[in-house]
Parts: C-alpha cells; sequence; structure tokens
C-alpha cells in the first residue's frame, strides 16, 4: 500500500459508545441564542463522574470535520408570560431544570441569572436517537444510535436509579412516539482543567 499523507495526524473514529442512562454532568457553558422559535438559552455539558466522565469532551476532540459540534447541549425557550399553552410549557421546562440544579446544589438558589449555572452539576437523562445508515448490510442494524439529552432531574435520582428512560427518537415519519411521565423533580459532570482546544461555547 501506498503511504498518505500527514497519516499520523488522521483522527481515528471513537470506538467508545455511550450507553443510554442517567448520568451525573456539569454545565461547562450558557449561551443566549436565536432561531425560528425564538430567543433561547443553550446549556452545554458535559459528564461529571463515572467511567464516561469527559465523554463529549472526547468527542469534540476526535470529530475530524470543519463543522463539528457539541453533543450534550440542552435549550430553555425565553417565557413571554402570554398564557399559551406552548408558553406554559416552557415555564415548566424552565422550573423543572431550575428545581433540579438547586436540589442538586446545596448553596445554590435561582436568582433569574443565568450565567451562574456555569460550574453547577445536574443530572441528566439521555434518549436514544436514531438514525439511518446509508449502507447498512443485510441483517445489520439498519440505524445509528447517538445519545441526547431527554430531560434534567436531581443528582440524587441519578444516584438512586430513580428514573425512567424514554423512548428513542425514531427518524422522522417512521414509529409514533410513545408520551413518557417526566420523572419527579427530587437533577446535571465535570471537565478536565487543561483542554488544548477551544471549545465551542462560553
Amino acid at each position: 500500500m501506498k503511504p498518505i499523507k500527514n497519516y499520523d495526524q488522521i483522527k481515528t473514529d471513537s470506538t467508545r459508545r455511550l450507553p443510554i442512562d442517567a448520568y451525573v454532568c456539569k454545565i461547562l457553558g450558557v449561551e443566549q441564542k436565536t432561531n425560528e422559535y425564538g430567543n433561547y438559552i443553550e446549556v452545554s455539558m458535559d459528564i461529571a463522574e463515572g467511567d464516561y466522565t469527559d465523554y463529549f469532551i472526547e468527542d469534540w476532540k476526535n470529530q475530524d470535520r470543519e463543522d463539528k459540534w457539541w453533543k450534550c447541549t440542552y435549550r430553555l425557550y425565553e417565557v413571554k408570560d402570554d398564557g399559551t399553552k406552548e408558553d406554559s410549557g416552557r415555564a415548566k421546562k424552565l422550573k423543572t431544570f431550575t428545581t433540579a440544579l438547586e436540589e442538586s446544589n446545596p448553596n445554590y438558589r435561582w436568582d433569574w441569572d443565568e450565567n451562574k449555572w456555569k460550574g453547577l452539576k445536574i443530572g441528566i437523562i439521555f434518549r436514544d436517537k436514531l438514525s439511518w445508515k446509508k449502507e447498512a448490510k443485510e441483517g445489520e442494524d439498519p440505524y445509528w444510535h447517538n445519545p441526547a439529552v431527554a430531560w434534567p432531574t436531581t443528582i440524587a435520582c441519578v444516584k438512586a436509579g430513580d428514573y425512567k428512560i424514554p423512548d428513542p427518537i425514531y427518524p422522522k415519519g417512521e414509529k409514533p412516539q410513545t408520551s413518557t411521565t417526566v420523572p419527579g423533580v427530587n437533577a446535571f459532570v465535570e471537565v478536565a482543567d487543561s483542554i488544548d482546544e477551544e471549545l465551542p461555547f462560553k
């Protein structure tokens, strides 16, 4: 075989896969963003305890592409207090998140300053997000399996196993999603001090 250029610098695919479960996580970044649905806060996190500590930092470093992205984020859309069902759902999602933060960090109380979230820990429940393999072999699993943030819970619930893993997210147009009750909030992990590459959040 003919040698290729820069072979030693090529990044390999990670063989380690995150099991779909709940983990203690740490908030690494909090950013204000906007899309077609409105203004939102994007919370970027990584696993902080256990065998999969720093899993998403490792994933970020191993992505050998220009448009790589951080794969452990949670969005909280702006609550407008307009009385709509959608707005009520946004308010409930915010309250669930902040309550989980308060119960997981004894010295923290929510004071409407999301910038104080950075460095706090919280429990995060993941779900399986499926996407089609372009060239799956006969008899092979036709899906790629990717861990996706489902919702927050307390660290105590994670450690006690007091949570339910929601159904997988199938590709659009396939299986309908079964609604899953969010576990009661009784909720998110620690990053290495030295990171040799700039992370995609503030």
